[in-house]
């Protein structure tokens, strides 16, 4: 149905630390021209896009400081988000910290989950995903919560981009089983509704191995093109 997805991803250095952006190169004899989106979520938020069959990277030039498509700072609430400021909306709420910020947050509170008999630095989101999976509630209706969230911001993209396929990749995509429902539901509320019945939402297969396979490809397609 969508032909061959080629993973793409590069790793770029800016500011003093690591950020994260994937894309592909979509090839489909049904629907060659249109875009398709990856978004990356783990530690923290990142994006790329792919636009009429050839990388079209979301990255700003040299002198812009690389802040371009920075899908982490996507506003997906009105509530006031104290990290907001620092880290972007989005990202504050559904990456990897924050999950495990919210299930300690909630613990503190007095909500009663299996989480409890962990030590505060051991609840991770890999812990609440653990959780979740076992059947505890907290747990659970955390994902389903970041889920809703990230089908808030994927909303926002798909009625910018109009694509085929947004791809959901990052260290997060190990854990889609608990959110991905909650995601695609609150995308088709939110997104312009010709473009989401459009739009296949699907998870990343390619694992760790996406940024060194994407950077292969990368340098690969510069020396065909002769650059």
């Amino acid at each position: 149905e969508l032909g061959e997805i080629d993973g793409v991803a590069a790793v770029k250095q800016a500011r003093g630390k690591d950020v994260e952006g994937a894309t592909y190169r979509h090839r489909s004899s049904e629907s060659a021209g249109r875009a398709g989106y990856c978004l990356k979520v783990g530690a923290a938020v990142a994006n790329a896009v792919c636009i009429e069959m050839w990388l079209a990277l979301i990255v700003a030039r040299q002198d812009s400081g690389e802040l371009s498509g920075c899908a982490g700072w996507l506003t997906v609430t009105r509530e006031d988000v104290p990290d907001a400021s620092r880290l972007g909306q989005l990202e504050s709420l559904v990456a990897g910290p924050a999950i495990a910020r919210a299930a300690r947050t909630r613990l503190r509170s007095g909500e009663k989950s299996s989480l409890s008999q962990l030590e505060a630095a051991q609840i991770t989101a890999r812990a609440v995903a653990a959780a979740a999976r076992r059947g505890d509630r907290l747990a659970l209706d955390i994902f389903q919560g970041c889920g809703r969230l990230l089908g808030f911001g994927v909303a926002n993209i798909v009625s910018l981009f109009d694509p085929e396929v947004v791809i959901i990749g990052g260290g997060l995509a190990s854990a889609a089983d608990l959110y991905l429902e909650a995601l695609k539901t609150a995308m088709y509320e939110r997104a312009q509704p010709l473009a989401a019945k459009q739009a296949k939402i699907t998870v990343s297969t390619l694992g760790e191995l996406g940024q060194l396979l994407g950077s292969a490809r990368l340098a690969w397609e510069f020396i065909r093109a002769g650059k």
